[in-house]
């Protein structure tokens, strides 16, 4: 059904993508991007954002007189005294409001920078008018700018001032208020916005701590006149970026008030409330664990008490969604040592995760999901059909398939753990007897297989290159009424891309976008997976880098994803081979740059095998010299010998001895195995009379020559 229909070809994609899929053109997104400059930014044209908030007002410059006044006053203000600039100040305002074509909004902006200027002049030590006395005369006049206020405010906490910084925040509150006609100036700049009620937090906890009152949340959003109090983090960035507002030491230090934020941030907090939730699960599809870890640690903070559900979907979150295994174990412990007796539920996401945790060996996974059964039976907690189905795939997992048989042999057989004998046998690469079992469950039992039973057939047949067979698995799904699931759809795409390439022809973009449309109807919106799998498929063998740069900006800029590591993997890979390496660098330092990404040598390799290829071994050497930085600070980015391979290689292939034998002796120094196919069938082909070899390299390259002379003579 999906390998009907004719190639159109890589437009097709461009056309469809308007129809129901996606809210916006394709066409319009591959308008050419601006040129990068050297660290990874796009170069703007002057002027080009102007009035994109309003593009029908059009530009009015201000009005002659005003501009004339207010450059002479910039110059006496910048040379004279405060008190007379301010006395002239009074003056110009009160003349220029006669001038019916200049505004009182006009008036605020030009006069901002003038009113900076007297803040900073008033406050130095030898000036004879203090910053409250410019405030109050800026405010009179009518010209004063959310700077202003915020500046002075900050000059108060500095100093320790906090009655005279809240005496600041209320008459900014009233200036908003009684000036409604150049509010824009007042409230609506977003940074500075945050920053004056971020002072005004600091301010009132700073004087709670300094008069040795225990702060309110109640009163805190009183004060500020919010909903919710900044974040506990944020205030902490905040206070980092104005370090002169806090004391380094003492009872006000930045830790002390941190620590005092985040009490009173969590002192109101639900820990059960769905919001938190919701808000974690949104954070996680996007990627940001970061932001999970910190909603997580709000919850464990508060002094109420954490249910147990609560504590179950935050295990499945990060297990599921973030693959974070090591981090949902963490969670089931703190439940086991918190007094509660858990129920199935936490037993069952606890094994389910071992389940999952590919990297940890599979009998310590085993052993330790027999004492999770131990520990059940001895409080009683009964297994049920979830505790069967991930046992199922834990024992398929560890290749216990007669434990597999054994165990669902003896329980009921629930949907769930009929999905989950079917994927073991899958997983054993019995699909002959796979397929046979589900066709007898779906002939007599009221049965219509799960579609993530299905997908381990498609996976199974793509990972094998078995793509007509693997249609014929989608197409089984529905013809016995089952419902595809967005890893179904990916898969699909991933599968119309790969039979293409199998075949040598152009992907059909039709089928794909029609894919992508089913989709839709079936309630399964495009998520960061699929869009990567499209990406993937885009930029193998440069099929249509163009589309892929498209899709990459359609995702971020519309959809507001956060790519993941593979989707910035997959776009720094298509751009090193088929596009621009510039744009290449400029991905790879956003990806380095994001802190829940786990860096490890593969990524470093990525960059310099994609420099290699390109023929620029300067490049790859600066990568190369960077990565060896980056693996002082953390062993896992540290050069592998794959990495070497590479280097070595090229060098070899330039005839460039003397940085073969720098790589040797590097690569001894990091102490990595010799005795690798690849290094070796590298040494094995040096020249030693151009080549140095480190004597640990001639050691192994003598035991190898007697292993192979022993197997010839074993042979003989």
């Amino acid at each position: 059904m999906l390998f009907r229909g004719t190639t159109r070809g890589a437009a097709a994609v461009r056309r469809a993508f308007t129809a129901k899929t996606f809210s916006t053109t394709v066409a319009s997104l591959q308008e050419a991007s601006p040129p990068l400059k050297a660290n990874g930014r796009p170069k703007t044209r002057g002027g080009q954002n102007r009035n994109k908030h309003n593009p029908d007002r059009k530009f009015q410059p201000p009005h002659p007189q005003l501009v004339q006044i207010s450059s002479q006053l910039s110059l006496i203000v910048e040379q004279g005294e405060t008190a007379e600039a301010l006395e002239l100040l009074g003056k110009s305002v009160e003349f220029l409001r006669q001038i019916p074509e200049v505004s009182a909004r006009a008036l605020v902006k030009q006069f901002a920078e003038i009113g900076n200027t007297l803040l900073v002049k008033a406050s130095s030590a030898n000036s004879t008018t203090s910053p409250f006395e410019v405030l109050n005369a800026l405010t009179q006049h009518g010209v004063s700018h959310i700077s202003h206020y915020l500046a002075v405010m900050q000059y108060a906490v500095a100093k320790g001032q906090f009655d005279e910084a809240f005496a600041v925040w209320v008459q900014y509150k009233e200036a908003v208020q009684a000036n409604a006609d150049v509010n824009v100036f007042l409230k609506t700049h977003p940074y500075s916005n945050n920053d004056i009620v971020r002072t005004t937090y600091l301010t009132y906890v700073m004087s709670c701590i300094s008069k040795a009152i225990v702060p309110e949340y109640k009163t805190a959003l009183s004060v500020l006149q919010v909903d919710a109090l900044p974040e506990a983090n944020h205030m902490r960035n905040f206070m980092k970026t104005h370090s002169a507002l806090v004391p380094k030491g003492g009872a006000i230090s930045m830790d002390a008030v941190s620590s005092v934020i985040r009490k009173l941030n969590v002192s109101a907090l639900d820990p059960n409330d769905g919001k938190l939730y919701l808000e974690a699960e949104r954070a996680a599809t996007d990627g940001k664990f970061a932001a999970v870890d910190r909603i997580l640690d709000s919850i464990l903070a508060s002094d109420k008490p954490v249910a147990e559900t609560t504590m179950v979907r935050f295990m499945n979150l990060y297990a599921v969604r973030g693959q974070r295994y090591v981090k949902a174990l963490e969670i089931f412990n703190t439940l086991l040592q918190s007094g509660i007796k858990p129920t199935a539920p936490t037993f069952n996401a606890a094994i389910m995760t071992l389940a999952k945790f590919a990297k940890q060996p599979v009998e310590a996974r085993v052993a330790k999901v027999q004492e999770i059964l131990k520990t059940m039976e001895s409080l009683e907690v009964a297994p049920n059909k979830d505790t069967y189905a991930s046992l199922i795939e834990l024992y398929a997992v560890a290749r216990k398939f007669d434990e597999v048989d054994k165990l669902y042999a003896s329980v009921n057989k629930t949907q769930v753990v009929r999905d989950a004998y079917v994927a073991s046998m899958v997983a054993r690469g019995d699909l002959p007897k796979a397929a046979r079992v589900l066709q007898t469950m779906i002939a007599e039992d009221d049965y219509v297989p799960n579609a993530r039973v299905f997908n381990k057939f498609i996976q199974h047949h793509i990972a094998n290159r078995e793509y007509d067979q693997a249609a014929k698995s989608l197409n089984a799904l529905y013809e016995c009424g089952g419902s595809p699931d967005v890893a179904t759809y990916t898969m699909t795409i991933d599968l119309l891309f790969k039979s293409s390439r199998r075949n040598g022809a152009t992907p059909d973009f039709g089928l794909i976008v029609k894919t992508l449309e089913e989709m839709s109807q079936h309630g399964l919106p495009n998520n960061i997976y699929t869009l990567t799998a499209i990406l993937d498929g885009l930029l193998k063998n440069g099929t249509d880098l163009e589309a892929a740069r498209a899709i990459w900006k359609y995702m971020q800029l519309t959809l507001k994803y956060t790519p993941t590591k593979t989707t910035y993997t997959t776009m720094i890979s298509g751009e090193l081979d088929f596009g621009d390496t510039a744009r290449a660098e400029a991905l790879f330092a956003e990806m380095l740059a994001r802190a829940e990404f786990h860096k490890q040598a593969s990524d470093w390799n990525l960059m310099i095998v994609g420099f290699v290829k390109k023929g620029d071994a300067a490049r790859a050497q600066e990568y190369f010299t960077r990565m060896q930085q980056a693996g002082e600070k953390d062993v896992k980015q540290r050069p592998n010998h794959y990495t070497f391979g590479f280097m070595m290689r090229d060098a070899i292939r330039r005839e460039d001895w003397a940085a073969v034998s720098d790589m040797l002796a590097v690569y001894v120094a990091y102490r990595l195995p010799l005795a690798v196919p690849q290094i070796l069938t590298i040494l094995g082909n040096l020249d030693a009379t151009k080549v140095a070899f480190p004597q640990e390299v001639k050691d192994i390259l003598a035991q190898e020559s007697s292993a192979r002379y022993a197997n010839r003579k074993l042979a003989l």
